[in-house]
């Protein structure tokens, strides 16, 4: 079934090999006009079609120079070297042998891997929460382009990172040391060890004498953002990284510090400036549902009724009759 669909996605003829269960090789015929050729743009087309269709993530790798039966062993091999890319690119879905994949360290040419790490044990011997996530998270914006760097390296600094954490954490046991180790060797995405590195944090940080002062800092640093920002696409990923927090974490600490949600603070920041724009302004309400932070108008009629038991119109044109008659009630006291 797996065949007959990716085949039909295709513009042009091409072989099917089944390699495993997860991994499957296309092999195209030399194509006399470029036009027919299986391109990036093919390729992505396939990985949307794909994920549509079954739910799951498809990476493809490419290599559109002209290939030898013979030489199918080492094309394969050098498939599965740019298929390795995916631990430090994510969010990419095709690898091809004729892209630049890798990143010049000229980026950070100040922040060496042993610079960074002094500066992380030194946060964790001050207690410093904030710097240590912000010290740790500049460390992974280091290395989650820089694809020329090997796996087991840069799994073994972040394992060493996150035990030095985690003897200043609670008490843990060796056992759920290992295992959380184990789960950073066998990681296949660079952002899961960032998570598992974060909670560790996140640990040191409910277990803090102090941790009280940090969580309020974290907290107000985020609704300060909010009631700023309120007009742009706010999501609980976005604020985290903000505050060096997982979302997890964040979304907890959020509840714990205000009593509510964090979507529902967001919701009741931008139905406040909603009600102050629609009381204090002629603005059309297709103006003031974008000014608030909405993209869809019936969305936001719907959330402001929810919310003030009045739709936007409505609950102008009552505020405006209240204003109207209090005017008219001031007049007749100063009459008499």
């Amino acid at each position: 079934e797996f065949e007959e669909f990716v085949l039909g996605l295709l513009d042009t003829s091409a072989d099917y090999l089944n390699l495993n269960g997860c991994q499957s090789l296309l092999l195209f015929p030399e194509q006399e006009f470029p036009s027919s050729q299986f391109d990036n743009h093919s390729a992505m087309h396939l990985h949307h079609c794909i994920l549509d269709k079954y739910k799951v993530n498809c990476y493809l790798a490419m290599k559109e120079d002209v290939t030898s039966i013979l030489d199918l062993g080492s094309l394969l091999t050098s498939l599965e070297e740019l298929m390795e890319y995916r631990f430090f690119l994510p969010d990419t879905f095709v690898f091809n042998t004729q892209n630049d994949l890798h990143f010049s360290e000229a980026l950070y040419p100040d922040l060496t891997d042993s610079h960074l790490l002094d500066q992380i044990r030194n946060n964790l011997k001050d207690q410093d929460i904030f710097s240590l996530r912000a010290n740790t998270e500049i460390l992974y914006q280091k290395y989650v382009h820089q694809v020329q760097y090997s796996h087991l390296y840069v799994k073994y600094m972040f394992s060493t990172i996150y035990q030095e954490i985690m003897t200043q954490a609670a008490p843990i046991s060796e056992m759920e040391l290992q295992t959380a180790v184990e789960t950073i060797y066998g990681s296949e995405d660079l952002r899961d060890i960032k998570d598992i590195i974060f909670e560790g944090i996140a640990r040191i940080d409910q277990n803090s004498t102090n941790h009280e002062p940090t969580q309020n800092r974290d907290v107000d640093a985020v609704k300060q953002y909010i009631e700023q920002y309120y007009a742009d696409d706010l999501s609980l990923e976005m604020l985290a990284a903000k505050v060096f927090l997982s979302p997890h974490y964040l979304s907890s600490i959020f509840k714990k510090q205000t009593g509510c949600g964090l979507n529902k603070y967001i919701k009741n920041v931008r139905m406040q400036n909603a009600k102050e724009l629609l009381t204090n302004t002629h603005q059309k309400i297709s103006n003031i549902c974008t000014a608030v932070g909405y993209r869809n108008i019936s969305y936001f009629c719907q959330n402001f009724r929810d919310f003030y038991g009045y739709t936007p119109e409505k609950y102008r044109q009552y505020n405006h009759k209240s204003s109207v008659h209090r005017e008219e009630h001031y007049a007749t006291l100063a009459d008499t």
